[in-house]
C-alpha cells in the first residue's frame, strides 16, 4: 500500500514538474503532459480503492453490513411471540415458562461478529443456550448448547441418550462433527460414535466415550450475560 501511495506522489509530482517546464514553452505541452500523467494518477486512485474493499470484507463488517445487530431484534420479537422457544433438558418452553431470561453476545471465531445466545435462566449455573448467527445480513438460529470444547473449538449439545459435537464457521455456520449414542440398555456398556463425513458407526467403551468431552467446560470465559426483555434493543447495544 505504501509503495502505491508514494507511486501517486511522484505522478502528482511529475504533472507540477512537466506543467512548469510547459509554462516556460508552450501551452500545448503543458496540455500533452497532464493528458498523459493523469491515468496513471486515475489508476492508483482505483487500486486503493479496490484494498478498502478487500480489507472491509477480511474483517467481516462489509458481509455483515456496521448494524447487524439489530437484525438479532427479531429474535427477540419471535421469542416474546411464542414464534421462538428456549430449551432445557431437550424439552422447548415459550417465554412465559422462562424464568429470568437472558441473553450474551460473544464473537465466537473472532471475526468481529458477534453471535448472540438466548437462555431462560442465566442465573442457573447449567443453563441451556441457545446460538443465533448473521448469514447474508439475516439472523439465524444456530444450535442448542450445553457445553463447549475449547481445545477442539466444539459446541456440545447433550442430552440423556445423545450428544453432538459442532464447529461454527461464518460463511456456513454450525456443522455437526460426530454424534454419541448412550446405551439404552443398562447392562449393554457400548457407546456408538458416528462421524458426519463418515458412515461407519465406532462402538467404545464408556472410558473411551468420555474422552471425548473430558475438556469440555460450560461456556467460553468472557461471556457476558445481561437481562433480555420484550424492549430489549440490539441497535442501541451495537451502539454502546
Amino acid at each position: 500500500m505504501k509503495k502505491r501511495v508514494i507511486s501517486a506522489i511522484l505522478a502528482i509530482a511529475a504533472i507540477s514538474m512537466l506543467s512548469g517546464c510547459a509554462s516556460a514553452g508552450n501551452g500545448e505541452d503543458a496540455d500533452a503532459a497532464t493528458t498523459e500523467a493523469a491515468p496513471a494518477e486515475d489508476t492508483e486512485v482505483a487500486a486503493a480503492d479496490e484494498d478498502a474493499t478487500e480489507d472491509s470484507a477480511k474483517d467481516g463488517s462489509d458481509a455483515a453490513g456496521s448494524d447487524y445487530l439489530a437484525s438479532y431484534n427479531e429474535i427477540v420479537k419471535k421469542l416474546y411471540s411464542g414464534e421462538e422457544s428456549f430449551y432445557s433438558d431437550g424439552e422447548a418452553y415459550t417465554i412465559e415458562y422462562a424464568s429470568k431470561p437472558g441473553y450474551a453476545l460473544y464473537d465466537i471465531n473472532d471475526d468481529g461478529v458477534y453471535e448472540l445466545f438466548v437462555t431462560g435462566d442465566y442465573d442457573n449455573e447449567w443453563h441451556i443456550d441457545t446460538i443465533y448467527f448473521i448469514k447474508d445480513g439475516h439472523a439465524e438460529r444456530g444450535i442448542t448448547a450445553t457445553g463447549y470444547i475449547p481445545d477442539k473449538g466444539e459446541w456440545i449439545n447433550g442430552f440423556e441418550f445423545v450428544s453432538n459435537a459442532y464447529t461454527f464457521d461464518a460463511a456456513e455456520g454450525f456443522k455437526q462433527v460426530w454424534e454419541l449414542e448412550y446405551p439404552f440398555d443398562g447392562d449393554a456398556e457400548i457407546y456408538k460414535l458416528t462421524y458426519a463425513d463418515k458412515a461407519d458407526v465406532v462402538e467404545m467403551t464408556y472410558e473411551e466415550a468420555y474422552a471425548l468431552t473430558a475438556n469440555m467446560i460450560k461456556e467460553p470465559e468472557g461471556i457476558k450475560w445481561e437481562a433480555l426483555t420484550e424492549d430489549t434493543d440490539f441497535s442501541k447495544v451495537a451502539a454502546e
